[in-house]
């Protein structure tokens, strides 16, 4: 499983619009709507869901105040259900669990996933969450979910990839991405390579350790 942080994050909250079109073409799903208040619901248009999280993110030091993310699982590895409780306790450990934010199941690609969207601006304090190294507590924090439901753990998951016997560098780098890894050469020894998880550099491997 793997998350990504997306850029798309407008002052106008443009990914509740994308995913509410993703619903009316019957390829999403609305699967959470949490800490809205009661006149906010699943009945409610695009447009007052939008409305309310941009009067809640009035505040002028944050120009990008939309989070919007993507959770992603291998094939149909997990549920839609299960995605959604994944989500809802990754925003917990991302220290948004007091926020709006709903959780919209995509159909439409090879691998279940989830698009979540919230807000950067704290709706009780108007401060801004901290976000500092966000995509790196991310991959924190989806780790640490994923151990407590599941035991998973994705350095151990690392490993055991890193212990299949392959035949070629090719081999080894389709491995990878097929779990959601990056295989990129060390721009500081050419004899090194990088494996990369959204961006995060994970760990440094030498050539003479790929069999």
């Amino acid at each position: 499983m793997i998350v990504k942080i997306l850029g798309s994050a407008s002052s106008n909250f443009h990914g509740v619009q994308y995913n509410d079109k993703k619903v009316e073409k019957g390829t999403g799903e609305l699967m959470l709507m949490k800490n809205f208040p009661s006149f906010i619901n699943e009945s409610s248009s695009q447009e007052e869901v939008r409305d309310y999280f941009k009067s809640i993110s009035k505040n002028e030091k944050v120009k990008k105040p939309q989070f919007h993310a993507v959770i992603s699982t291998k094939f149909q590895e997990h549920s839609k259900e299960e995605l959604a409780k994944v989500t809802e306790d990754f925003m917990q450990e991302m220290g948004y669990g007091k926020q709006p934010f709903i959780v919209v199941f995509h159909k439409d690609t090879d691998n279940n996933h989830v698009h979540l969207v919230s807000s950067r601006v704290d709706k009780y304090t108007g401060k801004k969450i901290n976000d500092s190294y966000e995509r790196l507590k991310a991959q924190q924090s989806l780790s640490n979910v994923l151990e407590k439901l599941y035991g998973i753990k994705s350095g151990e998951e690392l490993d055991q990839l890193l212990n299949y016997k392959i035949s070629s560098l090719n081999q080894l780098e389709t491995l990878l991405e097929r779990n959601g890894y990056r295989l990129r050469k060390n721009t500081n020894d050419e004899k090194s390579f990088n494996i990369l998880k959204n961006g995060v550099k994970l760990k440094t491997i030498s050539g003479n350790q790929i069999v």
